[in-house]
């Protein structure tokens, strides 16, 4: 599979989000898109893409002592 490094991801969101994470919350979510997988769901290729989403559209859902181990990310 081709790895897939930091030039294949949208550096404008990347440094507007940055500048988000120094200011307050934020969470990059990694996905793969453009997927070959075989009959036992091992991934042959793929392209990693990476979404960001802001502190208003993040939901803790599960943690304890103050751990968050669950969240619910909301896209507009």
């Amino acid at each position: 599979m081709k790895k897939s490094t930091l030039c294949d991801l949208n550096y404008a969101n990347a440094k507007k989000y940055s500048y988000k994470a120094y200011t307050g919350t934020v969470a990059y979510i990694p996905y793969l898109y453009d997927t070959e997988v075989n009959e036992d769901g091992s991934v042959l290729s793929g392209k990693i893409g990476i979404e960001y989403v802001d502190a208003p559209n993040i939901f803790p859902v599960t943690w304890k002592n103050g751990e968050v181990s669950e969240c619910i990310f909301a896209f507009g």
